[in-house]
């Protein structure tokens, strides 16, 4: 039976089998292996339930904690609760947090009641005011070895401030993945806190910012994996970082822009045969932009990568391929590792001329799980495969899209959809709709439907078909949306679970009487509201609505950042 619950979700087996017999519920309460906690998105009483049976018995047994939903991080961790002391807890991650929610849990909860924290995992959703106590609170947490953050600070504030001068004090992390933006003379003061480093991956690293580069030649023998995604930081700063600090690097995963010296294979040669003698994988993508006066930007482009085949490069074993976007007279070059391709994302520039370049090479994209495609339809394009994507983002609008993109990936994998097209007609959704029969997740900008079409559509058997088999819970949507669109997407998707999605103010009160009504039986899964673009008037009407209305009688409800949060 154990066997069976390892292939399940902790609360997927809570749901059922607790109530099956005695003994299965039993065996959820009275083990002593370890479990993990993943929050699916529930309604808040069903999470009471699980709380009080599941977890409250079982917390000396969680090793996991993943959560979703701000209001139940309140919840699980407020003082009320504080008598519940995690000692088994490793990995704790906190997915789509506000960054009021954790002030007090980076402050209080985790040093002293999750002892034994070795993993964390943090994605705030709105701007951190005043990053410094932030960072150094969880910097300083004495068993952490895995952390990543992923957050938008102000560009005022740098990480260097957060970095006490006391010697003695250094972190006990080995693996830094940090997806903010870094100012590159931050980054010595950075490195000196972190001796025990192994893996480091910065998302957004920029050049000097006021003041002159400073480069302390830092010992990290433990450092052998390096990912940066460089902006404005041109190759002659970058090889003062390689030559001060990654010298001993094994792996170097960089993403760059702009500075044509990123591609002068003669430079890298010399940097790695000089300073980067452990460099066992190399992997490269740079994005070239240029404009041209003469119709010689491919030649140009081509002098300059074919550097890369020599024999210096073929005995490594690094290949590289590319691929051009050209609209009116600004070119865009595409250069990047093959052999294999390691990234989890790509972008696929479909049916530029640059896929019809004679030196474009097919590449094995196996490992690929997400997918941006831009461009437009070309009958010559060449496309590759991509077998394994189950994220896909596009911005593509044409009559047979189904059909093309299915020639490229498994549409039936599909468990994320973001749809970035400004019109995108609905009635191609549908059909889109209808090979993603397992999309969990579907994130659209803007649809286009006239208003004499909403009673067609619903009332159509193809309709009736997509809204019967589609698994879709999370729901957003970025524009205003009216009464009649709301009413659509929910007929669409009636196992949705989240709604994100802006309003009309004019129908804001009749909208939100739509989706808490009790009598529409497509609604009936949903416990979770977003509201965006709200202002703050909207939570005092928010909450005047449901008093007078009765139309809930145990919620949650929160303003920040110009959106309006509900869970009932």
């Amino acid at each position: 039976m154990y066997e069976i619950f390892d292939y399940l979700n902790e609360y997927d087996i809570y749901e059922s089998f607790y109530d099956l017999n005695q003994r299965f519920k039993s065996l959820l309460i009275e083990s002593n292996l370890p479990i993990k906690i993943k929050f699916p998105f529930i309604s808040k009483l069903n999470f009471y339930h699980y709380y009080r049976r599941i977890i409250i018995p079982n917390k000396h047994r969680i090793t996991l904690f993943h959560v979703t939903n701000p209001f139940t991080l309140d919840l699980i961790f407020s003082s009320s609760f504080f008598i519940l002391k995690f000692i088994r807890l490793q990995t704790l991650i906190l997915d789509n947090m506000q960054a009021t929610n954790l002030e007090d849990m980076v402050d209080y909860t985790i040093p002293y009641y999750l002892p034994n924290l070795s993993s964390l995992i943090i994605h705030v959703v709105d701007q951190i005011q005043v990053p410094n106590y932030f960072y150094s609170q969880i910097f300083s947490l004495p068993s952490l070895k895995y952390c990543k953050i992923t957050c938008e600070t102000k560009k005022d504030y740098g990480l260097s401030l957060l970095i006490d001068d006391d010697d003695d004090k250094y972190s006990s992390i080995e693996t830094l993945i940090i997806n903010d933006h870094i100012w590159l003379d931050e980054i010595n003061d950075i490195l000196s806190y972190f001796p025990n480093l192994h893996r480091l991956s910065i998302d957004y690293l920029e050049g000097i910012r006021n003041k002159q580069l400073k480069i302390d030649s830092i010992n990290l023998i433990s450092l052998t994996y390096v990912n940066l995604k460089v902006q404005c930081l041109d190759f002659n700063q970058f090889e003062q970082l390689i030559i001060g600090y990654f010298q001993q690097v094994e792996s170097l995963y960089l993403s760059s822009r702009y500075d044509v010296d990123y591609l002068n294979a003669n430079r890298w040669q010399q940097l790695i045969l000089n300073h980067m003698k452990n460099l066992k994988i190399f992997d490269l993508y740079h994005i070239d932009l240029k404009r041209f006066d003469n119709n010689n930007s491919q030649e140009i482009y081509h002098d300059l990568i074919d550097n890369f085949v020599s024999p210096f490069w073929i005995k490594r074993q690094w290949f590289f391929t590319h691929h051009h976007k050209q609209q009116g007279n600004c070119h865009t070059g595409y250069f990047y590792s093959t052999n294999p391709y390691k990234r989890k994302d790509y972008t696929l520039y479909y049916g530029t001329d640059g896929n019809n370049c004679q030196h474009y090479q097919q590449t094995n994209f196996n490992k690929i799980n997400h997918v941006r495609v831009c461009g437009t339809q070309s009958k010559n394009s060449i496309i590759n495969y991509f077998p394994n994507v189950t994220e896909l983002t596009f911005d593509l609008s044409n009559d047979s899209i189904t059909i093309n993109l299915n020639r490229i990936f498994p549409l039936s994998k599909l468990t994320k959809l973001v749809i970035e097209c400004y019109q995108f007609p609905f009635k191609q959704l549908i059909k889109l709709l209808y090979s993603t029969v397992n999309l969990n997740l579907l994130k659209l900008r803007r649809t286009s439907i006239k208003d004499t079409e909403y009673e067609l559509i619903q009332q159509s058997e193809f309709f009736q078909m997509i809204s019967n088999k589609n698994m879709i819970k999370n729901l957003v949507i970025d524009e205003c949306c009216t009464l009649k669109n709301i009413q659509l997407f929910v007929d669409l998707c009636p196992r949705l679970q989240q709604l994100t999605s802006g309003m009309n103010r004019k129908e804001f009160l009749s909208i939100v009487r739509f989706l808490l009504s009790k009598n529409d039986k497509n609604i009936q899964n949903l416990s979770f509201l977003c509201i965006l673009h709200a202002p703050k008037v909207s939570l005092k009407e928010m909450k005047k609505f449901i008093k007078l209305e009765k139309v809930l009688e145990n919620y949650s409800i929160n303003h920040v950042d110009r959106k309006l949060y509900l869970w009932w």
